[in-house]
């Protein structure tokens, strides 16, 4: 924000509180809020004791990320559920009263046996002659992450906004986001035509932004899967032919005696598919074994989820048999009076 044109942090609430009532009133938008970040996006980390208890040595403190907000419909906008106690109030905000809202993972670290919702703690202060504030826990929140979806969550902290240097504005959209990024610049310009408005993104962006590493690293790792899976296919393929071209004789003499295609084609894809268990078998056990260096690359599934191993597994016994298909096909065409000459 422009010194030139907001000297003090009133100008800048009234400039928020502005843009927050005109974007709010629009079509496809549910809610809108300022804070000074986005969860997977900058956050400040802040040091604090528990209230009535001994202070710890300087430096010892314990820790929290810190997240600042300018109106209540923040946990709204950015999806965050409220599981205890309330939110903030306009005037709490307003007033930047000394209240806090925590996520779940700090409510459990400092209370295990009993409820956050009105316990105390008192900030720390980076320089000496700053004195500490107390705030009380007025809620607890669903925990969200911060820093990163492989990153374990973190405790973090929730309070009134009091620096006003950098503002991100987050709206929620009731279809395609998107289509609402010009009309809310508008917006913003009709209140400050002056004001840069910049690094513009959905959440989508920016989870893309976050995991696109790691989304590159399982897809080199698919890619060399699925050569793995296509070799493995033509090697059965290579066992089998094999298979055929060495039992023709035998083929013939059963076809002879009176055996039918349907027993040829059991017995060929019966020994394809003893391969294919014996192989099934041999890579879940060491897909289970390796899945925890594995773990980093997923998110919203667990390394040893049931359902992605059957999944796989269906997958490569449905490849296989097709594998398994031509050697087959060729063992129930061989002529019987032929195959008792075959050497």
């Amino acid at each position: 924000m422009p010194a030139s044109r907001y000297a003090n942090d009133a100008q800048i609430a009234a400039f928020c509180r502005q843009v927050e009532e005109k974007v709010a009133t629009m079509g496809g938008v549910k809610s809108a809020s300022f804070s000074d970040g986005l969860p997977l996006t900058r956050i400040r980390l802040t040091r604090f004791a528990l209230e009535g208890q001994p202070p710890p040595a300087r430096g010892s403190e314990p820790t929290a990320d810190m997240r600042g907000i300018f109106s209540p419909g923040y946990f709204d906008t950015v999806g965050i559920r409220l599981i205890a106690g309330r939110n903030f109030t306009v005037d709490e905000l307003q007033t930047k009263a000394p209240v806090l809202v925590m996520n779940q993972t700090l409510a459990k670290r400092l209370w295990p046996n009993e409820s956050a919702v009105g316990q105390h703690l008192r900030s720390v202060p980076s320089r000496a002659d700053t004195p500490p504030i107390v705030s009380t826990v007025i809620g607890v929140v669903a925990d969200t992450h911060q820093e990163g979806l492989e990153s374990k969550t973190r405790p973090e902290i929730t309070k009134p906004m009091v620096d006003f240097t950098q503002l991100t504005f987050a709206v929620r959209a009731a279809g395609d986001p998107e289509a609402l990024i010009t009309a809310v610049k508008s917006q913003v310009w009709s209140v400050d035509k002056n004001l840069p408005v910049y690094e513009v993104r959905t959440m989508e962006q920016i989870l893309d932004e976050d995991t696109s590493q790691r989304k590159f690293q399982s897809f080199v790792m698919s890619v060399f899967a699925g050569l793995a899976l296509v070799l493995a296919s033509i090697g059965l393929f290579g066992v089998l032919t094999s298979l055929v071209g060495q039992r023709t004789q035998e083929i013939g003499i059963r076809m002879a005696l009176g055996a039918q295609s349907k027993d040829v084609l059991r017995l060929v894809v019966g020994e394809g598919v003893r391969l294919v268990l014996l192989g099934v078998v041999i890579g879940v056990g060491a897909g289970i074994g390796l899945s925890r260096y594995l773990a980093s690359l997923f998110f919203g599934v667990s390394p040893a989820d049931p359902a992605t191993y059957l999944e796989v597994a269906l997958l490569m016994i449905a490849i296989a048999l097709i594998a398994c298909l031509l050697p087959a096909l060729r063992a129930i065409r061989v002529n019987p009076m032929t195959a008792l000459r075959y050497e």
